[in-house]
């Protein structure tokens, strides 16, 4: 089962402020679920944004290196 995380939890979890982990979420960079009014974010959303973050980082380093 997938866990609810809270905005703090986010944000303590990728080392960046509030309003980062809000924009993340306005962008639809990171998926969002309302319980009532209070934003939740599914644990394995943070996780693939990692993952897409570290494939954007691996295709931009092994382009680094072709040059």
């Amino acid at each position: 089962m997938t866990s609810l995380l809270c905005i703090s939890d986010v944000q303590v979890r990728l080392c960046v402020s509030r309003s980062t982990v809000n924009r993340l979420i306005r962008d639809r960079k990171l998926e969002c679920v309302y319980i009532g009014r209070s934003p939740r974010i599914p644990d394995d959303a943070v996780e693939r944004l990692i993952a897409g973050l570290r494939d954007t980082s691996l295709h931009l380093n092994e382009t680094e290196v072709e040059l």
